[in-house]
């Protein structure tokens, strides 16, 4: 984390953090000043809004956005970010767009410039490691009990499964995911208003008689 000072404030961590949890992504809080909070409160929407990986939208460049392509725009997600070394490119919801024009609105630039800058180093991306240290302060701060299953992954894999009805393929083209059998054993998980159609809503058969 570097130099990187976090101080938080009791009061903005606890509001900001319910908030994150509720829009299933949250990135973590720390204010030193009100760009931090502008900052990950955009981190935070672009998460609920694309279900890429923290590391992949704190790597987002200027250059990367493709806002003049389809209904909202669109994402081109490097190679040097993924982790698979794959490029993506995936297109913008109503919501990820007003993320974005949020970000560009606060934060204008060009080019290489990085969207989610480190505090103390503009030239580097906001690490990972310091927006977890902000989740881990405001989990503490606010009295949650650490989410089961990771730190991040539980919102990344609510993502998925609130798009179970969608075909995996594009799901997964959408978020990121290289292998359909991550994406399905890993984060896809049963939720009991799916459950209670799946026993609820057979399509039933007609019986075969025999000859």
């Amino acid at each position: 984390m570097g130099s990187e000072r976090i101080t938080i404030s009791p009061m903005v961590s606890r509001k900001i953090f319910f908030e994150f949890r509720d829009l299933c992504y949250a990135n973590g809080v720390a204010m030193q000043k009100g760009v931090e909070q502008l900052m990950l409160a955009a981190v935070r929407r672009n998460s609920q809004a694309t279900g890429r990986r923290v590391g992949a939208i704190l790597s987002l460049q200027y250059q990367d956005l493709r806002l003049d392509q389809g209904q909202y725009g669109s994402i081109r997600w490097p190679a040097d970010s993924d982790k698979c070394g794959k490029e993506w490119s995936a297109p913008l919801s109503d919501a990820g767009r007003k993320a974005i024009d949020a970000v560009l609105q606060q934060r204008p630039g060009i080019g290489a410039a990085y969207l989610f800058p480190a505090i103390n180093d503009p030239s580097k991306p906001l690490a990972v490691g310091v927006a977890a240290a902000w989740l881990i302060a405001a989990e503490k701060i606010a009295g949650v009990e650490k989410q089961a299953g990771g730190l991040r992954h539980p919102y990344r894999r609510k993502w998925v499964t609130e798009r179970k009805h969608l075909p995996d393929v594009d799901v997964a083209a959408c978020g990121g995911w290289a292998d359909l059998s991550t994406l399905q054993t890993c984060y896809m998980q049963p939720d009991p208003e799916t459950m209670q159609r799946v026993v609820s809503s057979p399509v039933r058969l007609r019986e075969t008689l025999e000859q």
